[in-house]
């Protein structure tokens, strides 16, 4: 391994490695820049629907999957709903004075009864 890469520096001058060929991107840079904003416009917009979109505007058909994989070249990746919602502080209250009386009526059972 060390003698090829003497070869290969004696050879070029260099250690840098060439740059390879492969298959072109299927999205150009103005599509990404499209699904970009797309996304953070709505962050809840599924790969599915962005996908349509991007078809709409660039005719061409993309999978939600080029779409997933281009998002997270940019560095977005997926944002999920809170699935329970907040609790404003009234819901606090009630909620803790709930507790407070299931466990006074525990305690009168634990004591009475038992």
């Amino acid at each position: 391994m060390v003698a090829k890469n003497i070869q290969w520096f004696n050879r070029t001058r260099s250690t840098q490695n060439r740059p390879r060929q492969g298959r072109p991107k299927k999205l150009r840079v103005r599509a990404q820049r499209h699904i970009q904003r797309s996304s953070l416009g709505n962050r809840h917009m599924s790969d599915a629907s962005i996908a349509a979109e991007v078809e709409g505007v660039g005719g061409q058909p993309v999978r939600a999957q080029t779409i997933c994989h281009t998002l997270h070249q940019i560095g977005l990746h997926g944002c999920h709903p809170r699935r329970n919602p907040l609790l404003k502080r009234i819901q606090k209250k009630a909620h803790k004075q709930f507790a407070k009386d299931k466990q006074t009526k525990d305690m009168d059972y634990c004591n009475h009864v038992l």
